[in-house]
This record gives structure tokens, C-alpha cells and sequence, in this order.
């Protein structure tokens, strides 16, 4: 299947929870990039630190990487490996909540993870954004699923699994 076919087959109605999202958004997205099971994670632990002081773990919803070496990298010994192949990061929000506020979530989860991409969703808009160092990251797309179809070359020529 291409992107417009999937797009078209998208109902919006039937998107009502982040799990809507995650099953008939999120993960066909990430097939559509080249992404198999092997490359993606679901609830990945995400450790971070307040100077010295470790915060408690958080979750991001699906963390992608350049290997399948991820399984047996959860805990916070790994959090090198971690940094050294994770691309992409995502967040999902349910069709009812907003963006914004989640975009700076997802850039959280990026900086610790050090995806150099990260994808905000809620079902019915996006954010695929780009981690650029000491300025403000670079939008690679911004809108609605239905327009992805329109920019989808520019889309998997930015985070497609052969292009990272």
C-alpha cells in the first residue's frame, strides 16, 4: 500500500484513543518509512537527570532505530547504545488533545534519546521535526494525515529508515 491509499482508508471517526492512534496512524506510518517490528519500540524507557539528580524514568510511545539491537537495551546501563541508534522518536496524543504541549514532550524524549527526529500525532494533525543544535528545530512537515500524501517525498527522503 502507498501513503494516498492509506491516507483514503483512514476514518477519522474511528480514531478515539491514543490506541486508535498508535494501531491505525502511528504504525502503518512507520511500515510506510520502512520501519519493520524489528526497528520500532513501543513504551520505550527514556532516562534523563536534573544536574546531578536522576528523574524518574519516563516512556516515550514508540521510539524507532538503525537496529533491532533495542530488546535487550531498556535498562539505563544502555542508555549509550540508546543515544547511539535511536532515530526517531514519537509521541501520541489522542484525537481530542491538542499538539502543542506534546511537541515539547517529544523534543524531551529526543534530546535524551538523541533521536535527531521526532514526530508528534494525535490521529488527525502531525509534526515530524528535526533536532537542530543551537537553534530552533526544523519542521519537516506540519499539518493534517490527509496532506501527508502532498509532501510524502519530502517526508521519506527526511526520516525513511534507508535514508537515516
Amino acid at each position: 500500500m502507498n501513503v494516498s491509499e492509506w491516507v483514503k482508508k483512514i476514518d477519522p471517526n474511528t480514531l478515539v484513543s491514543e490506541q486508535d492512534v498508535r494501531t491505525k496512524i502511528a504504525v502503518p506510518l512507520i511500515k510506510l518509512l520502512g520501519y519493520d517490528e524489528s526497528h520500532y519500540a513501543d513504551e520505550f524507557p527514556i532516562y534523563s537527570y536534573s544536574g546531578r539528580k536522576r528523574n524518574p524514568t519516563n516512556h516515550v510511545d514508540i521510539l524507532c532505530f538503525n537496529s533491532d539491537g533495542w530488546k535487550s537495551k531498556r535498562d539505563l546501563s544502555s542508555w549509550q547504545w540508546v543515544q547511539d541508534h535511536s532515530l526517531i522518536s514519537i509521541e501520541l496524543k489522542k484525537p481530542s488533545e491538542g499538539l502543542e504541549d506534546a511537541a515539547g514532550q517529544a523534543m524531551f524524549y529526543s534530546m535524551n534519546a538523541r533521536s535527531p527526529f521526532y514526530i508528534v500525532l494525535n490521529g488527525i494533525d502531525i509534526k515530524i521535526l528535526k533536532m537542530t543544535d543551537h537553534f530552533s528545530d526544523t519542521v519537516i512537515f506540519e499539518g493534517t494525515i490527509e496532506n501527508m500524501a502532498k509532501n510524502w517525498i519530502d517526508i521519506d527522503n527526511a526520516i525513511s529508515f534507508k535514508v537515516l
